[in-house]
């Protein structure tokens, strides 16, 4: 059963959006060190990425490339051949985007593994919408968001970060576990519920769950690396 909160949340998303960009690139409010500029800011990168997401969000279920409305579901149906309720969007969504990314965005600050996970899930989730492109030439939407946003985004992160920030590597691959597992247990309660292992309220508390998991992971992560070479 869908609510208005199902079909209007993308709408909402982009308002968010504007309000994020003008912290981000009119105020100061979202940096850590006034003294860099703020594209070198691990802090403020942290909440552009976040906030690269809710226009992410808005291209695949607001209006894509094409002027199509709410159009991934319809995606989902032609290539996975299922037809979840709405609300099954909304609960990968909100959770993840809406809650986690700011959460880790605003918990950031001194923290490396979890001011690069949501970068890590631009990434991950470009390379999505990217393969369809180039082994069959189709778009998904989010792609152009995928192509403009993401990939120079993430890639920008990780040389400021890593090549000119000198973070260890290791960091770079315990900041993508999050991401992956996060979608293949996405992918895998898809296949669930083509194959009738979930129904249409339980898949949709599985990704409710699966959003609460990627925080918890995402601490469990960056906890586990400051052990390690704390010893």
């Amino acid at each position: 059963m869908s609510t208005i909160f199902d079909t209007h949340w993308p709408w909402m998303g982009i308002g968010i959006a504007c309000v994020l960009i003008i912290l981000l690139f009119f105020t100061n409010t979202l940096r850590s060190d006034l003294r860099v500029n703020r594209w070198y800011d691990p802090f403020w990168l942290a909440w552009f990425s976040s906030t690269a997401y809710f226009i992410h969000n808005f291209e695949e279920y607001g209006i894509d490339l094409f002027g199509r409305h709410f159009e991934f579901p319809h995606l989902m149906t032609q290539t996975m051949h299922i037809t979840p309720e709405i609300s099954f969007f909304t609960m990968i969504n909100i959770p993840l985007i809406w809650i986690a990314g700011p959460i880790l965005a605003m918990m950031s600050k001194h923290r490396p593994v979890i001011s690069l996970i949501m970068t890590g899930l631009m990434f991950t989730n470009a390379l999505s919408h990217i393969v369809p492109l180039i082994s069959s030439g189709m778009y998904t939407s989010g792609l152009f968001t995928s192509i403009v946003i993401f990939i120079p985004g993430s890639l920008w992160i990780y040389y400021i970060r890593f090549i000119k920030g000198n973070l260890r590597w290791s960091i770079l691959i315990v900041s993508l576990i999050p991401p992956i597992i996060t979608q293949g247990l996405l992918m895998l309660s898809i296949l669930m519920y083509r194959n009738d292992f979930l129904n249409d309220t339980t898949v949709t508390v599985f990704e409710l769950l699966n959003g609460c998991l990627f925080i918890i992971i995402a601490f469990i992560m960056e906890k586990s690396f400051k052990r390690k070479y704390k010893n």
